[in-house]
């Protein structure tokens, strides 16, 4: 019998199975993958410069953004360069990435890791009170994480609010890239990605990630398509490029409506809906959904004679972790990017991201600080260059007191 047993073997799983051990539980992390990241094919992924002093684990600077370049529908291009790292960049995958570091951290910590390990059935009564896996493997466990990603396996198994994907991505890792280590191109059109973005990460080893990322509801042709003209478009920089592999992905920006508890289950990470609406970031909520949910299980698992009240205490991570990560962080990101970005055509689109030109150092502190804070001036000066987007400022407006994801 395990304290916790945790389904998925990424950045939220590792996270809360280090901060769970440390603490002296006894975990087992069962993830389906025979190695531990594998999936993710060494494309890189950042956490935003803010995200950095809420993280539980601390994490390697080593890759820091300082130079960007933004892409407007009509191919002008708007560089951008900051005194201090708005982004820090981590290879993801199985080997030298960010997910083999929490792997190490995990297993020093002294969880146990049991790989090509996929859940096939929960048994389910009071309480879930075991998992079978792919091998044929039984575990038990007083409490149970379902950390398994966007697409969770878990939700399905068990018919508990699946979750709606709000957004998908596809991309490359590509060689002969004619872009600068650790540069980024962003691009936002909605010929090469409907209501979404493309964009271009320089790796630190002259390799780069090329990637499109869109809303399901507005594509008219498949997302493999977008990718190509994401290459046409950027094609100054990816001519003669060459694949080495390729990736997918769905985002799913919980709503602040999904189960996050069922019985003595705990949906965190992806699994949960944790992930930023704007630029589709997921390692730093991942982690910090994590970070709550031990909190949770430490104060529940203290709880040895009445099981009701154990139960009662797992059920307080609803509340608290979508006040924490969704209601208070989500809310204004989904409201710009509804009433803003999704209600203009790529003629407006061009007006007001060439009106950030020049303002590096307010696209820094917005960066550093989250988005909300210094943008309303560079809105302001596009609404006087095209007085037609001052309709915008309106959309907001009703969008704020009319909320719904």
């Amino acid at each position: 019998m395990y304290d916790v047993a945790i389904i998925g073997g990424g950045i939220a799983g590792l996270t809360a199975a280090t901060l769970l051990s440390k603490k002296g539980f006894n975990v087992v992390v069962l993830e389906k993958n025979m190695n531990l990241g594998s999936h993710n094919k060494l494309q890189m992924q950042g956490f935003p410069a803010f995200e950095i002093p809420t993280l539980p684990i601390r994490v390697s600077l080593k890759y820091k953004v300082k130079k960007a370049l933004l892409w407007t529908p009509s191919q002008s291009v708007i560089p951008f360069c900051f005194e201090k790292p708005i982004l820090y960049l981590h290879y993801r995958g199985a080997e030298h990435s960010i997910d083999t570091y929490l792997h190490k951290l995990a297993l020093k910590a002294g969880s146990n890791i049991r790989t090509a390990s996929e859940v096939r059935k929960l048994g389910v009564g009071k309480t879930i009170n075991e998992i079978t896996t792919s091998s044929g493997a039984k575990y038990k466990a007083r409490c149970i994480l379902a950390a398994d990603g966007a697409n969770s396996r878990t939700r399905r198994i068990l018919g508990v609010d699946v979750l709606e994907p709000k957004g998908i991505g596809f991309g490359a890792v590509m060689e002969h890239i004619d872009i600068e280590p650790l540069e980024i191109h962003g691009a936002f059109s909605k010929k090469i990605a409907p209501m979404g973005y493309s964009y271009i990460i320089g790796h630190s080893d002259e390799t780069a990630t090329v990637a499109v990322s869109a809303r399901p509801k507005y594509l008219e042709l498949n997302l493999r398509q977008y990718f190509q003209r994401t290459l046409k478009f950027f094609q100054s920089i990816t001519k003669g490029g060459k694949q080495i592999s390729t990736f997918s992905g769905i985002v799913t920006c919980g709503a602040g409506t999904q189960t996050l508890v069922y019985k003595n289950l705990l949906f965190i990470g992806e699994a949960g809906g944790f992930q930023d609406p704007t630029l589709g970031f997921g390692m730093a909520p991942s982690m910090r959904s994590a970070e709550i949910a031990v909190k949770i299980i430490e104060d529940a698992l203290s709880t040895v004679n009445e099981r009701l009240d154990y139960l009662k205490k797992l059920e307080k991570y609803d509340k608290i972790a979508k006040m924490s990560l969704t209601q208070k962080e989500i809310r204004w990101k989904w409201i710009l990017r509804k009433a803003l970005f999704e209600r203009m055509n790529d003629r407006e689109l061009d007006v007001i991201l060439l009106s950030m030109n020049g303002s590096d150092k307010r696209i820094e502190r917005a960066l550093r600080t989250d988005l909300k804070y210094h943008l309303w001036p560079i809105a302001m000066k596009s609404f006087l260059i095209q007085p037609s987007l001052s309709r915008l400022f309106f959309d907001v407006m009703k969008s704020y007191f009319s909320f719904s994801f």
